[in-house]
């Protein structure tokens, strides 16, 4: 995906709303653009695809959870929505997941994670989707990895032995170099965004 940074400043003034901390991912030759924050910092459940091919912006089906500070994957040719910030869970903080097959169209719940958490890091490694870290309830900072394997079950497990700062090795280090390329995209999302509707 690198090669494609420098064409997004152009590509993003066609968006159609304003977000911040939205969930980027990159599947079947598009950008899909989830949740968010809009104007007024409250959640939002929208899903918006960027067709590489055309440059045009679709709308989606919306989210079954408004997310802010959620992240997304591809797994097993779906997007898959992680945690993020909503009007559930605790300190609004959520725990839950879905995912959406583009064919059928419609976003179906899986089982959720072990510990609710919003802006973590997110990977897929090995027909695995593993989330990593970010905040819980109250701000408490996590350490832990969780994985979801499409083909065995819905449901995510932790990875790794013990759950604390070392848990996963190089794979966890691998996901911190994830994460901060996430909050990158993010960033420079919102700056886009906000510029053109400003």
């Amino acid at each position: 995906m690198l090669p494609l940074l420098p064409l997004l400043p152009p590509l993003l003034r066609a968006a159609r709303r304003w977000r911040c901390s939205c969930a980027v991912v990159a599947l079947d030759g598009g950008l899909w653009v989830l949740g968010g924050g809009d104007w007024g910092n409250e959640p939002l459940p929208t899903a918006e695809r960027l067709s590489l091919a055309t440059l045009a912006w679709t709308s989606r089906p919306p989210m079954r959870e408004a997310r802010r500070g959620c992240v997304a994957g591809a797994l097993a040719g779906r997007v898959v929505a992680v945690g993020g910030s909503g009007r559930g869970g605790a300190d609004g903080v959520l725990g839950s997941a879905e995912w959406l097959d583009p064919a059928e169209g419609a976003w179906e719940p899986l089982r959720g994670l072990r510990q609710a958490r919003s802006r973590c890091g997110v990977a897929t490694v090995r027909g695995g989707l593993y989330v990593m870290g970010g905040c819980g309830p109250g701000g408490a900072a996590l350490a832990s990895v969780e994985r979801l394997d499409a083909q065995r079950s819905r449901a995510f497990s932790r990875f790794g032995a013990g759950g604390g700062a070392g848990t996963g090795g190089a794979a966890s280090a691998a996901l911190g170099r994830l994460r901060e390329r996430s909050r990158q995209a993010r960033y420079w999302l919102g700056v886009r965004l906000s510029r053109r509707e400003g």
